[in-house]
This record gives structure tokens, C-alpha cells and sequence, in this order.
């Protein structure tokens, strides 16, 4: 697992290229995907504003908004984002060009605020209410 930071772009960046990008919008565009591809928060940010991050896929029936982490997909084909008239709108596989930097730049914007506001459950410990009680048997 690598570290970002939501103080330092740059950061994220290193992780996940404008070139995986480019790749994984073209691949998600698809409309018979399968399997999404992006990237997946992992932890809060600490103090200092570090925070794992990943590259990673999900296949579409896949969700847990309870979960332990956050996906997000390097193409979201919902109604915002055509409206907005993304590149990447209208489920066109896109082709790599100077064009995708503005959406390469506002899905790094995401991917950091989704960071800065991401609040996980506590790690299960010993004595943990989560794992009292009835276990079968």
C-alpha cells in the first residue's frame, strides 16, 4: 500500500498516473464491463495528512458503503457527469490526448477530498462489542 497525502498532489499523482488513468476511463467506458477499475482509499489521513491509497478494481455489483475503504472509479458514467459534459460522458471509449487533463485533474481533486472526509470504524479489538455474543454452536 502507498502513502498520499491530501496536502501534497504531487502525491497522488506518483500513485496513480494521468496514463493508468487514461487506461482504466477507457476500460470502465465500456458498457459491458464487468469489472471497474480506480482506485481505493485504505485509511483516514493522520495528522500529518497521509493516507493510503491504491490502485484497484471492483466488479459493478460490488458495494459496501460499511465498508473499510472507498472505491472510486476513474469514470463515473452517472447523470452529473454528463451533464457536465465530462470527456469521458456518453460511454465513449476515450483515447489518450491533451484534452483528459482537466478530467485527470478534477478526479485527483476527488480522490483528496474523498480522502480528507473519509471516516472509518475502529479497528475490532479485544473486548470489542462488535465481536461479543452468540457465536453458534
Amino acid at each position: 500500500m502507498a502513502k498520499a497525502n491530501i496536502n501534497d498532489r504531487s502525491t497522488v499523482e506518483k500513485i496513480y498516473g494521468m496514463e493508468a488513468w487514461e487506461r482504466d476511463a477507457g476500460r470502465n467506458a465500456q458498457g459491458s464491463a464487468a469489472v471497474v477499475y480506480g482506485v481505493t482509499i485504505l485509511s483516514e489521513p493522520d495528522a500529518s495528512g497521509a493516507f493510503e491509497l491504491d490502485a484497484a478494481s471492483q466488479h459493478v455489483a460490488e458495494g459496501d458503503p460499511e465498508g473499510d475503504s472507498i472505491f472510486l472509479p476513474a469514470f463515473e458514467a452517472d447523470a452529473a457527469t454528463a451533464v457536465s459534459g465530462s470527456t469521458y460522458s456518453g460511454g465513449l471509449s476515450p483515447t489518450p490526448n491533451e484534452n483528459n487533463a482537466g478530467d485527470y485533474q478534477s478526479f485527483i481533486d476527488r480522490i483528496i477530498e474523498k480522502a480528507r472526509t473519509a471516516r472509518f470504524k475502529p479497528p475490532i479489538g479485544v473486548g470489542d462489542d462488535r465481536i461479543k455474543g452468540f457465536r453458534g454452536g
